[in-house]
């Protein structure tokens, strides 16, 4: 569902409140790390759900720091075109695996 939500033309930001039961939570709290801090797409709200907190991250993301979120999102998406591309990491890996399990069934 995030991949589609997030291929819609226009979408300016993307808001997901992780309510989610066990060992998700810890994934999803790495992820929401990552996103905010190594990444730097992305705000963590560390938790909070009230009004306040979530109209400021939302003031944040599209009025306040816009330009420096669509900057690193359209870094990010070059990246992932590049990755992708003939001769990209992503594009070799996927090659090799397929060489790799077409010579464990020849």
């Amino acid at each position: 569902m995030d991949l589609i939500v997030k291929s819609v033309p226009g979408m300016e930001g993307f808001l997901r409140h992780r309510d989610l039961p066990g060992f998700f939570r810890v994934d999803e709290t790495i992820n929401s790390r990552f996103v905010s801090e190594v990444w730097k797409l992305g705000l963590d709200m560390k938790d909070v759900c009230d009004r306040a907190v979530i109209e400021k991250a939302v003031r944040d993301v599209m009025v306040d720091r816009k330009e420096e979120f669509l900057k690193k999102a359209n870094e990010k998406a070059k990246m992932a075109r590049n990755a992708i591309s003939e001769g990209g990491s992503s594009f070799c890996n996927l090659e090799n695996l397929i060489e790799f399990i077409g010579s464990m069934i020849a």
